[in-house]
């Protein structure tokens, strides 16, 4: 049998709604909201090069997710059409089965895994492309149930959280944490962008138990300290006001070679920390310091020195997991 529409949307997470057309079920992680602020521009951003750009992003389905249980001895999956970010290569869906990768999904077609028991299925889709699944088949009859994740996360952030740097879906510093906590995550990272408080809109059915933002590093090569300051206390109040039920975690940088090694920057650099401490004074806000989440050497880091590797992805997951989710992790 198909997984019909009702089925599909009880068993995808990461996302704020499901479309459907002719190329079958695609999701969003954001909200039209959201979406239409990108859409417009931002002042900061004078350059061609991000005409569309943050929108472009918003397709993006990292931590988008299908998962369920099944009694089924097969799940066949179609996927009918993939769209790269902004031009990005980097199409792979990764499938599990009870927690071991079994398949790479990188093109259009038909995929089929064998299962001998009751097993739980999981695909993780790609942070830099936008996926279409025609059908989920599975036996006739079978069992098709949904996890029931512990708590909910909503994160926040820029490229890192986006995804960029881990050389698979499954091996971001979100995805890390989401799995080993075995929580249900809405990954709102956008590539490049900014501290924004336009950006911070409620997630119809969806109240999140924990609230990470991990902006900033952006900001230093646009923004005078005092815009800096002015726009991170606002954000933090609109997170604060927006979020009241949420326990609300704030992340200053982490180490990146910019901030600490090139002129244009690094001047602004103790700056930048000191008003990210003075965001402790807001109530119900909580400070960590990016600078002890991944360690301060390039060799965690890509060439640009800014994006951590799979191993830098790693550390951030273990430190960033103890704080968020002590008793899961």
């Amino acid at each position: 049998m198909f997984l019909n529409a009702e089925l599909i949307d009880a068993v995808s997470f990461g996302k704020t709604k499901m479309s459907i057309n002719e190329f079958g079920y695609s999701f969003s992680r954001f909200t039209d909201e959201q979406k239409a602020i990108w859409k417009l521009g931002n002042r900061y951003f004078t350059e061609p090069f991000y005409d569309g750009y943050f929108y472009g992003n918003c397709n993006s389905d990292a931590n988008i997710k299908i998962d369920f249980y099944t009694n089924s001895t097969y799940v066949n999956i179609e996927i009918s059409k993939i769209e790269g970010t902004n031009g990005s290569t980097l199409l792979d869906m990764e499938v599990f089965v009870d927690g071991k990768k079994v398949l790479n999904i990188n093109e259009c077609g038909k995929y089929g895994i064998t299962l001998g028991k009751k097993s739980r299925v999981q695909l993780f889709f790609p942070y830099a492309a936008h996926y279409f699944v025609k059908n989920i088949e599975v036996e006739d009859g079978a069992l098709i149930e949904p996890p029931k994740h512990k708590l909910k996360w909503l994160a926040h952030g820029d490229s890192i959280t986006h995804g960029s740097g881990a050389s698979m879906p499954s091996l971001s510093y979100i995805s890390r944490i989401a799995r080993k906590a075995d929580v249900e995550v809405i990954n709102q990272g956008n590539a490049g962008y900014i501290v924004d408080e336009n950006i911070v809109t409620k997630i119809n059915g969806f109240n999140p138990d924990i609230v990470t933002s991990a902006y900033g590093t952006n900001d230093v090569g646009r923004k005078t300290i005092e815009e800096y300051r002015k726009d991170l206390y606002d954000y933090c109040c609109k997170l604060k006001a927006i979020f009241s039920m949420s326990k609300i975690y704030v992340l200053s940088p982490v180490w990146s070679a910019p901030l600490y090694e090139d002129e244009r920057y690094m001047h602004k650099t103790p700056d930048v920390y000191r008003i990210f401490d003075e965001m402790n004074r807001i109530d119900d806000i909580t400070v960590i310091n990016g600078l002890r989440l991944i360690p301060n050497n390039r060799k965690y880091f890509m060439a640009d020195g800014t994006h951590p590797l799979d191993s830098g992805h790693s550390y951030y997951a273990t430190r960033l997991g103890k704080i968020l989710f002590p008793d899961l992790v």
